[in-house]
């Protein structure tokens, strides 16, 4: 027998219909539910529309009564982040402040940790690029993403960055450039690539500072004043990069992890006094791939190593973290 033999036309069309009436009320229930929970987070901010909200590596927005489809002139900021990280995916890693009716999302300070997990609906973003990474599933080093990024996009300035995660969305986090390295190694006409908005061209006869190049970019977005960071810089390309930061900075590096290494310093590995390198000054990353070159293999992932300066005896000693790699130079 048929089960639908057990009722007739008649029937059929009450049964369907009240399945029907009871997938709605369970839809109206759930709708009740999440404008619940909504209404539960506390709204702190009270933004007039039309507003605009610039959000880190993201073309600026114009927030309007259309454009949200309200009635209403004004939004609270709970509603305001609930349209963004409904409507562009990188809102959902974002921080969110604001001033003088101006939305501002930044990223936040990334971990200590040196290592990532990737889930397979993980994606990277960078200038507006949006990158799958279902094929790097599970726990890797942040420094081994960096490098698969790399071969992939090109070049990206990791090296000196770090990653933040946030849901399933990766983003760089890059360190601001330093007053000496502009001044020095930029001349005449600068590109400055303001990531997720349109490039901006600077000229200067003398020396080029930091400052100034923000202040370029503060010309063009005055919203943005106090509120650039200046990265990536590129000597040979007479370029650097531009992200919208928080107006609180992020913490600055920290001085030890520059290495300065002269014709008469001596590098051990533990015990193993390691071959002359060149003179300079070096990064914990840069060290580590000078010496991988002398034959450190150890060196190929900085992350694994320990530096310890005795500036006395102008030595510096490498050692391996726990959990690092195993084996001696």
């Amino acid at each position: 027998m048929n089960l639908f033999d057990l009722f007739d036309d008649d029937g059929l069309s009450v049964y369907a219909e009240t399945f029907a009436d009871e997938k709605e009320e369970k839809k109206k229930a759930t709708k009740k539910e999440t404008t619940k929970k909504s209404s539960d987070k506390v709204a702190k901010n009270s933004i007039k529309l039309p507003c605009k909200v610039y959000m880190y590596m993201h073309d600026a927005i114009i927030l309007t009564k259309d454009l949200l489809e309200t009635e209403s002139d004004t939004l609270t900021n709970v509603e305001v982040e609930s349209f963004l990280k409904g409507n562009f995916k990188i809102a959902n890693a974002l921080d969110f402040s604001y001033e003088a009716n101006t939305v501002y999302g930044t990223v936040s300070s990334p971990s200590s940790d040196d290592k990532i997990t990737i889930e397979e609906s993980d994606v990277f973003i960078f200038d507006s690029e949006e990158v799958s990474l279902s094929d790097i599933e599970g726990t890797i080093s942040k420094e081994d993403l960096k490098k698969a990024l790399h071969e992939r996009l090109g070049e990206l300035y990791l090296e000196e960055s770090d990653l933040i995660k946030r849901g399933h969305i990766i983003l760089p986090v890059f360190k601001e450039v330093k007053d000496s390295d502009a001044t020095s190694r930029l001349f005449g006409n600068v590109t400055i690539s303001l990531y997720g908005y349109k490039d901006i061209s600077f000229s200067s006869e003398g020396k080029i500072t930091v400052s100034a190049l923000k202040k370029a970019v503060e010309n063009e977005y005055p919203d943005l004043k106090n509120r650039i960071s200046i990265v990536n810089l590129d000597g040979v390309g007479n370029s650097v990069g531009a992200v919208i930061c928080s107006n609180t900075p992020l913490p600055a590096a920290k001085t030890k992890d520059v290495y300065k290494i002269d014709e008469d310093t001596e590098i051990k590995f533990f015990s193993n006094t390691l071959p002359k390198i060149p003179a300079g000054e070096y990064s914990h990353n840069d060290l580590c791939k000078e010496l991988a070159k002398v034959g450190v293999v150890e060196c190929n992932t900085p992350n694994a190593i320990i530096i310890k300066e005795i500036a006395k005896q102008n030595l510096f000693i490498l050692g391996l973290k726990f959990g690092g790699s195993k084996g001696a130079y």
